[in-house]
């Protein structure tokens, strides 16, 4: 596998990752997909806090967590010794662990309409442009876990 096509393969899934998220938006904003009344939950509810808490918690550890991920000592030996798949494995999970969040709390705002999961949401989107995957990032970071 090329670096080249680590760059595509990563590209397509974090696209696909934030296109789901813009397709969820979509979704809501429009109308066309809507909670059920029995499922809606504005209220502040004992669910809706242990929920915000969870998030709350996944969303600030996941973010330093995915940006400082190449610089950790076993995910450099991992890129080293696996190469290009190696970079692959790594960069999906760093945006899995970045867009999934996003899209949990997308979907939990227009569960319980509280806008501190719309502002985690944006938070995380915006962490996305720095991992963004280019392929002269892709040709540094395997250079770097070589060091």
């Amino acid at each position: 596998m090329s670096i080249e096509q680590v760059h595509r393969h990563l590209l397509v899934h974090l696209s696909v990752l934030t296109g789901l998220a813009v397709l969820v938006l979509i979704l809501f904003e429009s109308s066309f997909w809507v909670i059920p009344d029995e499922w809606n939950m504005t209220e502040m509810t004992n669910l809706n806090f242990c929920l915000l808490t969870l998030m709350e918690l996944l969303t600030l550890g996941m973010i330093p967590l995915a940006l400082r991920m190449m610089k950790f000592k076993a995910v450099k030996s991992h890129i080293r010794t696996r190469r290009e798949q190696g970079l692959l494995q790594v960069g999906l999970l760093r945006s899995y662990m970045l867009c999934l969040p996003m899209i949990l709390n997308l979907l939990f705002y227009y569960l319980f309409m509280y806008a501190a999961y719309v502002y985690m949401a944006i938070i995380l989107f915006l962490c996305v442009f720095f991992i963004f995957p280019t392929t002269s990032r892709c040709k540094r970071e395997l250079e770097d876990a070589e060091q």
